[in-house]
């Protein structure tokens, strides 16, 4: 699993020590970029769905694990100062063992402090949730089981700075390193974000807008909720050259199987490559497979990949994936 590393300059703050177990440490003037030292960029194979409604998701994935942090200790209108990771095995003035859903754990890039578990009605929590205890650490949710590729949640801000965005970053990670990253409201009666993903998702780091506000989690739900599908881009040959700067189309084929009906795609759900280009027609079912064209300049395939994905949803609401490796050529 990819460990996220602290930031240089959150050693300034080594020395400040929370006062109080009842509130969390107020923000402090300093504006830190979080992420800059991770010297990432996005992989540019994966493919992505974002909800921003719960009952879609929840249609969408039911029965997906969920942990809304309610075994936690804390009374209402309260919080409490937790350890600085939350999983299945933590025993804290928070939680006991078991109280976590497996599969996830819930941490800082910051081990030198806690977290915090509010209690409902403390700052308008409107149910428990965790945050950092200092403003300027980052939220970090780790799923470990190696085969989530959906997660939705509650993103919300703890006591937000007056006439400040009320928004988060969210950097998402896979098993090859960071996929994408996104922004979305993070409010404090809560605000629901989601994400399908074509490929494995191991780490959400999220992180206030500006970094010294509090961004806080809740109702986390998480599991393998997109099904596997094969495809073939350019069927026939071999390898699958594409030229990033083509102003034709690429073909790709959903090939069907007795466990997946191509008939049943809704051609107008899929999207391929990671800028997420939709279909050019409705295609045509050829030897039991579907064939799509997506024109070239708007898959976002870039010079040097090495895969191209695709994502979509059934009829019946069932969303899928699939990759295959590309070559890319020309200048």
């Amino acid at each position: 699993m990819r460990t996220i590393t602290s930031c240089n300059a959150l050693t300034l703050l080594a020395a400040l020590v929370v006062t109080s177990c009842d509130e969390p440490m107020q923000p402090v003037s300093e504006e830190i970029d979080h992420g800059a030292h991770l010297g990432e960029t996005a992989s540019p194979a994966a493919t992505f769905r974002f909800f921003s409604d719960r009952a879609t998701f929840d249609a969408t994935f039911p029965g997906l694990p969920l942990e809304d942090f309610e075994e936690g200790t804390v009374a209402s209108g309260s919080s409490v100062r937790c350890s600085n990771r939350l999983d299945e095995n933590t025993n804290d003035a928070c939680f006991s063992p078991g109280d976590i859903e497996p599969g996830i754990q819930v941490t800082l890039d910051h081990h030198a402090q806690g977290m915090e578990l509010r209690g409902p009605g403390f700052f308008g929590a409107p149910s428990k949730d965790v945050l950092p205890s200092v403003s300027t650490f980052v939220l970090i949710i780790n799923f470990t089981a190696g085969d989530v590729n959906a997660v939705g949640m509650d993103l919300l801000l703890h006591r937000p700075l007056p006439g400040q965005p009320q928004e988060c970053t969210l950097d998402i990670h896979g098993q090859s390193g960071l996929l994408t990253s996104t922004t979305a409201p993070c409010t404090p009666g809560g605000t629901f974000w989601g994400v399908a993903s074509s490929q494995v998702i191991t780490q959400i780091v999220i992180t206030g807008t500006p970094s010294s506000q509090f961004e806080a989690v809740d109702n986390i739900a998480f599991g393998p909720g997109v099904v596997p599908v094969e495809i073939d881009i350019k069927p026939g040959s071999d390898p699958n050259s594409i030229n990033p700067k083509s102003k034709g189309v690429i073909p790709v084929a959903i090939l069907g199987t007795v466990d997946f009906e191509v008939a049943d795609v809704d051609v107008s759900t899929v999207v391929f490559g990671p800028d997420g280009a939709t279909a050019a027609h409705n295609g045509h079912i050829e030897d039991g497979n579907l064939v799509l064209h997506f024109r070239t300049q708007e898959t976002g395939i870039a010079p040097g990949d090495e895969e191209a994905c695709l994502l979509g949803q059934t009829f019946s609401g069932v969303l899928f994936t699939g990759c295959d490796n590309v070559k890319t050529v020309g200048k």
